[in-house]
């Protein structure tokens, strides 16, 4: 993907600002991670096309359009995970599966 230097730079400080950590960050209240975690937040049409997907992974512009700052996204991330492994796992005692 042929990227300019320009976009290179503006997405980096984008991202950068979005990751820094500050105490004023606030988490999701649990209606809202719930909401999240019934209704996962959709990238773009086209991830492998996205320039910003391209350069910034999971701080691209589609998950920092829905989550305020990383802190909101790891924790909806982790919420979301948590919810599939119980749900894969209904009824199954784990400590029984063997390799």
């Amino acid at each position: 993907m042929l990227v300019s230097f320009n976009e290179r730079y503006l997405e980096k400080a984008l991202v950068d600002k979005w990751v820094d950590e500050n105490e004023a960050d606030l988490l999701l209240t649990p209606n809202e991670l719930q909401e999240f975690i019934n209704n996962p937040p959709q990238l773009c049409d086209v991830p492998s096309s996205c320039v910003s997907r391209y350069l910034s992974g999971n701080g691209c512009m589609c998950i920092r359009s829905v989550f305020k700052n990383q802190k909101q996204f790891n924790q909806w991330k982790n919420a979301f995970e948590k919810e599939v492994k119980e749900k894969l796992f209904v009824g199954i005692d784990i400590t029984e599966i063997q390799n």
